[in-house]
């Protein structure tokens, strides 16, 4: 089979960041690169490797914890990390963690190439020791029965859904109105008048349908191919999100 894979990164069982799913693919190549704020030195980042599933709850295909306090500081660390199953993922980081320095993985879910380096912001060491003073995180505790997706969400089928439709306005019918809406106020005189003229030419002479379809196409895109003429039909005020 195949799986949509991504992978959340959470500190203290909290999400961070996320990279994009792959979709249909057994061996991903993420390349994520990025930040995550760390506040604590006894947090844990964990790695969760998750399998889309549209319409229902993505399924957990593995994970793997670093401890904080096990980083060494400005040194980067790289390398393939074996992954723990779903029903590893029970109890808080520190009971797993505990449990996982004494137990070896027994079955194979896999390994994700990780490289890592911790920093502190300020630059300045001594913060780390006063770091030291803060309260221990709250960790999730997850159920004994380990990572286990309810199936069929309505809520996450919802929002798939209303994600597709925000995509399908977006990146197709919107550009397609803002084109069309161009066109006929005549913004883009050479454009309009060019268009004018093959839509009478094909009314007059039917037979040259497709000839003159291909030619307004292949104008059209010869005159989208200037940056600056996007952009200025998409600096319409109709472009612009009601959310701002």
């Amino acid at each position: 089979g195949t799986s949509d894979p991504y992978v959340i990164v959470a500190v203290d069982d909290v999400e961070k960041a996320r990279t994009e799913t792959i979709t249909m693919n057994l061996n991903p190549v993420w390349d994520w690169h990025g930040q995550v704020e760390i506040k604590n030195p006894a947090s844990v980042v964990m790695l969760r490797v998750m399998d889309y599933g549209l319409g229902y709850e993505d399924e957990l295909l593995g994970f793997v914890e670093f401890p904080v306090r096990d980083l060494p500081l400005t040194t980067s660390v790289m390398g393939w990390f074996s992954l723990y199953g779903a029903g590893s993922l029970t109890g808080t980081a520190t009971e797993r963690l505990s449990r996982n320095r004494a137990e070896k993985i027994k079955d194979d879910f896999g390994s994700i190439f990780v490289e890592m380096s911790l920093e502190i912001v300020s630059g300045d060491p001594i913060d780390e020791t006063y770091a030291w003073l803060l309260p221990e995180p709250n960790f999730h505790h997850y159920p004994e029965a380990g990572f286990n997706p309810k199936g069929l969400d309505p809520q996450s089928l919802i929002d798939d859904i209303m994600d597709i439709k925000s995509g399908i306005m977006q990146c197709l019918l919107k550009p397609v109105i803002l084109f069309v809406g161009h066109l006929f106020s005549w913004r883009s005189p050479v454009l309009s008048f060019f268009i004018c003229v093959a839509l009478i030419g094909i009314g007059l002479r039917p037979e040259l349908c497709m000839t003159g379809l291909f030619a307004m196409f292949g104008f059209t895109l010869l005159w989208l191919s200037d940056p600056d003429r996007r952009m200025f039909i998409a600096g319409q005020p109709a472009s612009i999100p009601l959310c701002d």
